[in-house]
C-alpha cells in the first residue's frame, strides 16, 4: 500500500489525543528519480509537532510548519510546492504536497480501512480542492484509472490511490529455512501464519497471500498444494531440490491438478546464495515480487550521467 493507511490511522490517534488543530499532508507529486513515495503522508500540528510515514529534513518541516499554520488559520485546504533535500542528500527538488485540516480520519479512509479489513483492495479519490472529499471508487470503476503495477495517479484535480490489504505469509515447516522468513516477513510487517490444515483450507487463500512449504511429507505436500491451486492465492512454493522438484510436478499432472504451473519449485530466486538465511531471502525476494505484481529487476538508474568522483 503506498501510504500505509493502517499506519496512518495510528497516527491519526496520537494528533488527535494532543488536542492541538493538525493538517493532513499527502505527498501527491515528485521528481521522477527520487526516493520519495507518492501517497506518503505526515500529520503536522499547529505547535510545530508533525508525525509521518517519511522521515524529513529539518528545512522541510519548517516549511510544512508554516504551511501548516496558514492552512488552520484559512481552513481552506491546498496544494502547496516545495524544496524538499532528497534523503539520499540530493539537492532539493520541488515536491508537490496537499495540505489539508484535520481534526479526525476522513470519512472514505473508515471505509477502505475496513475493506482491508475484509481483505478487499480499493482505491481512495482525495478531491484536490479547499474542502476535499475522500470518498472509493467500487472495483468496476477503477478498473482502467491506475495502471497494472502502479498504485497511485493524478486525474482532474484528484489524487487516486490503490489500497492492497497486507501480505500474508502462510508456512508450513520447522526449519531454518522457514525460521529465517519468518523473521524477514515480521520485518517487512506482513501478516505470518503457520498453516494448519485441520483448522485452514489452503483453497480460501486470496491473491495477496502466500503459502511456502518446506521438508514436510510428499503425500503431504501434494494434499496442500492441491487445495491451494483450487483457490486464487498469489503465491505458491515449495522448498526442495530440483529432483523433488520434478516428482512434485509430475504427481500433480497425474492426479490432474488444476494449473500445477502456479507452483515455484525450487522456491525463490536465484541469488546464489545456498545458506538457509540466503534461501529465505530469495523466498521472499521472489513472492514479494509476485504479491506486488513486479519482474525482479534491478533498480540501477541506467539513464542518469554519472559523473567522475572530484578529488
Amino acid at each position: 500500500m503506498s501510504s500505509l493507511p493502517h499506519v496512518v490511522a495510528e497516527l491519526f490517534q496520537v494528533m488527535a489525543d494532543r488536542q492541538v488543530p493538525f493538517a493532513l499532508v499527502t505527498l501527491i507529486l515528485a521528481p521522477r528519480h527520487t526516493s520519495r513515495r507518492l501517497g506518503a503522508r505526515w500529520l503536522v500540528a499547529e505547535d510545530g509537532f508533525l508525525l509521518g510515514t517519511l522521515d524529513l529534513d529539518l528545512h522541510t518541516r519548517q516549511e510544512l510548519w508554516q504551511e501548516t499554520r496558514k492552512t488552520l488559520q484559512t481552513a481552506k485546504a491546498r496544494v502547496h510546492q516545495l524544496q524538499a533535500a532528497d534523503p539520499l542528500g540530493q539537492e532539493p527538488e520541488p515536491y508537490t504536497v496537499f495540505i489539508e485540516p484535520a481534526e479526525q480520519l476522513p470519512g472514505g479512509w473508515a471505509q477502505g480501512l475496513q475493506q482491508l479489513q475484509n481483505r478487499q483492495s480499493c482505491v481512495l479519490v482525495t478531491e484536490l480542492d479547499d474542502h476535499p472529499r475522500h470518498f472509493l471508487l467500487a472495483p468496476d470503476q477503477h478498473a482502467d484509472l491506475l495502471q497494472h503495477g502502479t498504485s497511485t495517479a493524478l486525474i482532474s484535480g484528484m489524487f487516486l490511490e490503490r489500497w492492497e490489504p497486507q501480505i500474508q505469509v502462510h508456512v508450513v515447516g520447522e526449519d531454518r529455512v522457514i525460521s529465517h522468513l519468518w523473521h524477514l516477513g515480521e520485518l517487512l510487517e506482513y501478516q505470518m501464519f503457520r498453516l494448519d490444515l485441520q483448522q485452514h483450507d489452503p483453497a480460501l487463500l486470496d491473491a495477496r497471500s502466500a503459502l511456502v512449504v518446506s521438508h514436510a511429507e510428499l503425500d503431504w505436500t501434494l494434499e496442500v498444494l492441491q487445495q491451494a491451486l483450487q483457490g486464487p492465492a498469489g503465491h505458491l512454493a515449495v522448498v526442495c531440490n530440483l529432483g523433488r522438484s520434478r516428482q512434485l510436478k509430475a504427481e500433480l499432472q497425474r492426479l490432474g491438478a488444476s494449473r500445477p504451473e502456479r507452483i515455484h519449485a525450487p522456491a525463490g530466486l536465484n541469488l546464489g546464495l545456498q545458506t538457509p538465511a540466503g534461501i529465505a531471502l530469495s523466498i521472499m525476494a521472489e513472492l514479494t515480487a509476485a504479491l506486488h505484481h513486479q519482474d525482479p529487476h534491478s533498480l540501477n538508474l541506467e539513464g542518469l550521467d554519472w559523473q567522475p568522483f572530484q578529488h
